[in-house]
C-alpha cells in the first residue's frame, strides 16, 4: 500500500478528523471504522485499505 497517497488524496478527512494527525492515527481510525460502522460507512475507506482490511478479515470469509 505503500504506493496510495491516502492522506495527501484526502482520504483521511473522510475516516475522522483525528485521522488526518498522524498517519498511525489515519489507519488505527481507518480500521476502527471498518470494524464498529456499519458496512455502508467503508464507502469512507481508501479502496486499497478496504481490500487490506477484507482480505485480513477472517469474519468476512
Amino acid at each position: 500500500m505503500a504506493r496510495y497517497r491516502m492522506e495527501e488524496e484526502g482520504w483521511a478527512v473522510l475516516v475522522s478528523h483525528y485521522a488526518t494527525e498522524t498517519p498511525f492515527e489515519f489507519f488505527a481510525e481507518a480500521f476502527t471504522l471498518y470494524l464498529r460502522q456499519p458496512a455502508e460507512e467503508r464507502y469512507r475507506l481508501h479502496p486499497a485499505l478496504l481490500d487490506f482490511f477484507m482480505q485480513r478479515d477472517r469474519a468476512s470469509k
